[in-house]
């Protein structure tokens, strides 16, 4: 089984059924040994922090830092940027269905 800085790239709703916030903990702990196998020996001014990765996709530094945390879930349309800067196949990240789509609010009501 294929593995990224020792953690299987086997989609993780395949292995068995996990819940939503489950897999927003798989996801972040992913992305974070992704993080450290890429930092680990190389220099400072190298370094893959949550403000580069939040630089990269347009998105706040805090959002960031709560999906790598488990708190928030990647959004389907980060992951291949997310991959691609983090230069790993977006499955070593998640399987696509595994993540949510962004969804659009709609309002009620009428403008006054």
């Amino acid at each position: 089984m294929p593995t990224v800085a020792g953690m299987s790239t086997q989609p993780t709703a395949t292995r068995r059924n996990l819940t939503p916030d489950e897999i927003d903990l798989v996801v972040g702990r992913r992305i974070q040994a992704l993080i450290d196998a890429t930092n680990t020996g190389t220099h400072d001014f190298q370094h893959i922090t949550q403000g580069r990765i939040a630089d990269a996709l347009g998105v706040s530094r805090p959002y960031i830092s709560q999906i790598v945390n488990g708190k928030r879930p990647l959004l389907r349309e980060y992951l291949n940027p997310l991959a691609k800067f983090l230069r790993v196949h977006p499955h070593a990240i998640a399987h696509p269905d595994e993540l949510p789509e962004r969804t659009v609010r709609r309002t009620t009501g009428v403008a006054a």
